[in-house]
């Protein structure tokens, strides 16, 4: 049997880690035939959603055109390559430092109303801050997304609806799948809310710099609390208006700053100690890594079950969300 840690499995190549110096077009063959080598024998289930011809075919269309392409396109071609197993534990991410992607200034969230910006990271973008987004130069938004999202390994479409967005802003994706024709600028437009719209011309920045300005602004006092404190792996606090106990689950990992059991010995105080009518875990940032981690918490809540300590009718609720993932959902 043949069986894999839980947590997701990335794969890194050569080429990815050499980009800046340049490579030529043979090293790249070398490093797409490693591609097509390893990646099976990595994932005995990789052609469970793809045909191996189909798999092959799109291997040589790419080896046969890789003179032709630069490297943040030929970047972008593997990773299309390697979503085509649809196994989100198997991907190639493209915003990695390795591939050295920029990206707009420009932080955008998938509503059910459509994808809307929701920080900027450069004055020159803030007029485009909670708006929706309908196209980019002359590519209808949904379009755009579906063409970025062959680049995404998944295995559901929540987890597209997390990542494309990020993917909408990276410009050598843009124009590797043709939605712009200069990775140096693009054309934003998004709907102002009253019938007209805004056209921004943007450049690139760096790719993770800080967004300077967010939806909704820090200082509201009512942030919503799973977007509190989004630095910790976990914390918890008592909410005595609904005797609910709310505990952030954002990764199943231990926090150097915080050992788990310190943490675990805290949330179980306040249970010994305050009225708890309600447990809620919130794992909607928790993108997954050790399933095996939150299981001394787990064990408490059962010995204060079987020992009496809740009262009759106490709920315990996990909230979990398009960004939930692997052990995340082991957990949930």
């Amino acid at each position: 049997m043949i069986a894999r840690r839980p947590g997701r499995f990335l794969l890194a190549f050569v080429g990815l880690s050499t980009l800046c110096q340049g490579l030529t077009p043979e090293q790249w063959r070398q490093d797409l035939q490693t591609l097509a080598t390893r990646l099976p024998e990595s994932n005995p289930n990789f052609f469970v959603h793809v045909s191996r011809s189909e798999f092959n075919a799109s291997v040589d269309r790419l080896d046969a055109e890789i003179a032709d392409l630069n490297d943040s396109q030929i970047t972008t071609r593997m990773a299309q390559i390697v979503a085509l197993g649809a196994d989100g534990h198997t991907s190639l991410k493209l915003t990695q430092p390795a591939a050295k992607f920029h990206a707009f200034p420009l932080t955008l969230f998938w509503f059910q109303e459509g994808i809307y910006t929701t920080g900027v990271a450069t004055s020159a973008a803030l007029p485009a801050l909670g708006k929706r987004l309908v196209r980019i130069e002359n590519t209808p938004v949904a379009e755009a997304a579906a063409l970025v999202s062959s680049a995404i390994s998944h295995d559901t479409d929540q987890w597209v609806r997390f990542t494309a967005p990020t993917y909408l802003v990276l410009p050598e994706v843009l124009a590797s799948v043709g939605v712009i024709s200069d990775a140096n600028l693009a054309h934003f437009t998004f709907d102002n809310g009253d019938g007209t719209e805004l056209t921004l011309e943007l450049t690139p920045i760096t790719l993770g710099s800080t967004t300077a300005f967010k939806a909704p602004h820090p200082a509201f006092p009512n942030q919503p609390l799973y977007q509190r404190n989004s630095n910790f792996y976990y914390w918890a606090q008592y909410l005595p208006e609904s005797s609910a106990l709310y505990i952030n689950y954002n990764k199943c990992a231990v926090d150097p700053t915080l050992p788990f059991d310190t943490f675990v010995a805290g949330v179980l105080d306040l249970i010994d100690t305050k009225p708890v009518l309600r447990i809620i875990f919130d794992l909607r940032n928790n993108e997954g890594g050790n399933t095996a981690v939150i299981t001394p918490l787990l064990n408490g809540l059962q010995v204060r079950r079987q020992r009496g300590i809740f009262a009759p009718g106490v709920a315990a609720v996990a909230i979990i969300g398009r960004e939930t993932f692997s052990s995340g959902v082991l957990n949930a």
